[in-house]
């Protein structure tokens, strides 16, 4: 089975939105907007990227509206079919958007879940991006605490005239 992981779209510490992911949950690794390592921080460079380029009415520092972009997005993403090996590579064909499987939106986090991200609405990188709180679930009584990630850098501190 997949990663499980819950990804909430806040305003400041307060969940807005909880849309659960059910397979590939690992962070991975983005170092001033550049891949390291697949994940959840590379997809979510992806979503930004897509909406800075394409999409006049982003919504930012909106996490609801954030959040309902975010899941058509993710629905893309998954709308696809795997349709056997074909000259030893796997083939895969474009489904409906709406022939996806593996996300959902929640009330609660997933009680098998590995990791959950914030993306907070009110705390932006240097490109305007919601920052994202990554932490791991613990197991086993671990305390573990939230990591904040800015995947194009922090902003640049601004001095008062």
């Amino acid at each position: 089975m997949g990663t499980r992981c819950n990804i909430h779209f806040n305003a400041g510490k307060t969940v807005c939105a909880n849309i659960y992911r059910h397979y590939d949950g690992y962070p991975g690794e983005v170092k001033d907007g550049v891949v390291i390592d697949g994940g959840v921080l590379p997809d979510l460079l992806s979503f930004y990227t897509e909406l800075l380029e394409n999409v006049n009415d982003r919504r930012f520092t909106d996490p609801t509206y954030l959040a309902a972009k975010f899941v058509v997005w993710q629905a893309k993403q998954n709308a696809r079919s795997y349709k056997g090996m074909v000259d030893g590579k796997a083939k895969y064909e474009d489904d409906h958007f709406l022939e996806f499987l593996s996300l959902g939106i929640c009330m609660e986090d997933a009680g098998d879940g590995e990791f959950i991200y914030e993306l907070d609405s009110e705390k932006l990188d240097a490109k305007g991006c919601p920052a994202i709180r990554v932490k791991a679930v613990p197991w086993g009584g671990q305390k573990t605490r939230f990591k904040t990630v800015y995947l194009h850098g922090k902003p640049a501190k601004t001095t008062a005239a």
